[in-house]
C-alpha cells in the first residue's frame, strides 16, 4: 500500500484555518454591504419623496457616498484575497491525492487551478476536481489505487458549486448594470441586485467553510490511517 504513496503529504491544517478566517471576514463585509444598500435605498426613497430639507439631503448624500466608497475599498481586496487563498488551498488539497493512495486521477494540481480561469471549462472542471478530492480523502475508503472511484460524493458539493457559479455570474451581470445606472430608480434596482448578490456570496462562503474544513479533516485522518498501515 505504501508503494503507491508517491508524493509527500502536506497538511492543510494551517492554510485551512487561514482561508476560513478570511472567508469569515468576507461574510462580515457582505453583511455590512447589505446594511449599506438598505440604507442607500432608504435615502434615495426619501429624496424622491422630498422628505428631507435641501441641506440635510446634501449631508446625507455625502455621508452615504463616503460610506459606500469605504466599503467598496475594503470589499474588493477581500474578495480577491479570499479567491487567491482558496485556489492555493485547492491546489494543495489536490496535490495530496497521490500521496493518499489515488491512481487514475483525471487532473494534476496545477490544472485544477487553471480550469477556474478557462471559459466554458470553468463551469464544471473544477467541480469534477473537487469530487476527486472528496472521494480520495475519504478516510473510511480502501487505500488501493482505484478504489476511491466508488466513494459517494456529498450533495453539499454540488449545492456549493451551483451557488459559487451563480454568484460569479450575478457579480458580472450586476456590475455591468451598475455602470449603466443613470436615474435614482436605477440605483435602487442596483442596490436590490447587490443585496441579492451579497446573500448569494454569504451562502456560498458558508458552504465553502464547511467543505474545506471537512476535506482537511478527512485528509488528516486518511493520512494517519495510511501511516498506521504502512
Amino acid at each position: 500500500m505504501s508503494s503507491i504513496r508517491i508524493k509527500k503529504y502536506s497538511s492543510l491544517a494551517k492554510i485551512t484555518k487561514l482561508v476560513t478566517f478570511v472567508i469569515v471576514v468576507e461574510i462580515l463585509v457582505e453583511l455590512i454591504v447589505i446594511m449599506s444598500d438598505y440604507s442607500e435605498i432608504s435615502l434615495i426613497n426619501s429624496v424622491l419623496n422630498n422628505e428631507l430639507e435641501y441641506s440635510e439631503e446634501l449631508s446625507q448624500i455625502e455621508i452615504n457616498d463616503t460610506r459606500v466608497s469605504i466599503i467598496s475599498a475594503v470589499e474588493f481586496p477581500i474578495l480577491i484575497l479570499t479567491s487567491a487563498l482558496f485556489l492555493y488551498w485547492f491546489y494543495r488539497a489536490y496535490r495530496n491525492l497521490a500521496h493518499l493512495g489515488a491512481l487514475g486521477l483525471e487532473f494534476n494540481a496545477k490544472w485544477v487551478v487553471a480550469y477556474f480561469f478557462i471559459p466554458v471549462l470553468c463551469l464544471w472542471k473544477p467541480y469534477e476536481a473537487l469530487k476527486e478530492i472528496w472521494k480520495v480523502s475519504d478516510p473510511s475508503s480502501p487505500s488501493e489505487g482505484y478504489s476511491w472511484r466508488s466513494v459517494k460524493v456529498s450533495g453539499i458539493l454540488i449545492f456549493w458549486w451551483i451557488t459559487f457559479v451563480l454568484s460569479n455570474i450575478m457579480g458580472t451581470f450586476f456590475l455591468t448594470g451598475s455602470l449603466n445606472a443613470e436615474s435614482m430608480e436605477d440605483w435602487i434596482k442596483f442596490d436590490i441586485q447587490d443585496i441579492a448578490l451579497s446573500i448569494a456570496i454569504i451562502i456560498t462562503d458558508t458552504l465553502q467553510i464547511y467543505i474545506i474544513m471537512k476535506i482537511n479533516s478527512r485528509q488528516e485522518m486518511k493520512n494517519s490511517n495510511l501511516g498506521v498501515l504502512a
